[in-house]
């Protein structure tokens, strides 16, 4: 990843969430815990994988899209406005 500390910070995070679920759902199916337990986790975790792809595509998109020479203000909100088209 080629952009600031904070937002690393913050994806590493996101992964160390991620892999807390999955140990989770390993420890809950190793249980016999009920289906709809294990099914309603597993979408969770699938939700927050689906959160952290866009979230480091758009820090790539971001980077790539200013060349770390900094966005103008009329295509950064350029650039926001296709990612947000794109979360939807």
């Amino acid at each position: 990843m080629h952009h600031g500390n904070n937002r690393r910070k913050e994806v590493l995070a996101h992964i160390s969430r991620i892999q807390g679920q999955i140990a989770a759902l390993k420890r809950i199916i190793e249980g016999g815990e009920e289906c709809v337990k294990v099914a309603t986790l597993a979408t969770s975790i699938a939700k927050s994988f689906e959160s952290l792809r866009f979230r480091v595509l758009e820090g790539f998109l971001i980077h790539q899209f200013h060349g770390g020479n900094g966005p103008s203000t009329g295509k950064l909100k350029q650039l926001q406005g296709l990612l947000r088209l794109y979360k939807k």
